[in-house]
């Protein structure tokens, strides 16, 4: 029989304290995903995808001496707008990449933002290349949350709300502790001290 431990004694010290978010990355799918833009302000990110097992996904570049970048990952572009999802009354981030091609998001979602009308917009990705959006003019009185979205908006202006943390942000040292980036830093003659490769 196994000897049971206590989570709290063996993890606990590891734990990052846990920080309440107010809004997270709004991600599609087959479903349509009701959300109502009411800014342009958004901040625009460069992400890495890491296909590392111990943290799949999308992590933040570290800039000039990222070490993804180093390694030749490619940064992808996105920029970050803040949208109300009033099907779950909160807020959430959309991430938009750059591209203008048939399908894409951005291309669909621009004209719809410099109309400034209020709009509920129906967003769909019905495959891993295409977006489908559809939009209604909206009463935001009826949702009773023009003061909350009001001051969301007065936060991001002031600088109070920061969009980019819907993505994780991995310190170099990190990224080379895992033993995939670890290999590769070696095999490229690139080491890691207090944050910088050299």
């Amino acid at each position: 029989m196994e000897k049971c431990v206590n989570l709290l004694q063996v993890w606990g010290h590891e734990m990052a304290p846990v920080t309440e978010k107010s809004f997270d990355l709004v991600r599609f799918n087959g479903q349509e995903v009701a959300v109502i833009p009411f800014t342009s302000s958004s901040a625009v990110v460069k992400l890495h995808y890491n296909d590392e097992p111990e943290a799949r996904g999308y992590v933040r570049c570290n800039g000039e001496d990222c070490v993804l970048c180093r390694l030749g990952r490619t940064a992808e572009e996105r920029a970050l707008l803040p949208v109300f999802l009033p099907s779950q009354e909160t807020f959430g981030v959309i991430a938009i990449s750059p591209s203008s091609r048939p399908g894409a998001l951005r291309p669909q979602l621009m004209p719809l933002l410099r109309s400034e009308k209020p709009l509920v917009l129906f967003i769909k990705k019905p495959d891993q290349m295409t977006f489908a959006v559809g939009s209604k003019e909206v009463d935001l009185k009826r949702f009773g949350r023009e003061r909350r979205i009001a001051d969301f908006q007065r936060k991001l202006e002031a600088g109070e709300v920061d969009l980019t943390s819907v993505y994780p942000c991995q310190s170099n040292e990190a990224l080379a502790r895992m033993p995939g980036i670890s290999r590769m830093l070696d095999l490229k003659g690139v080491a890691v001290d207090a944050g910088n490769p050299r």
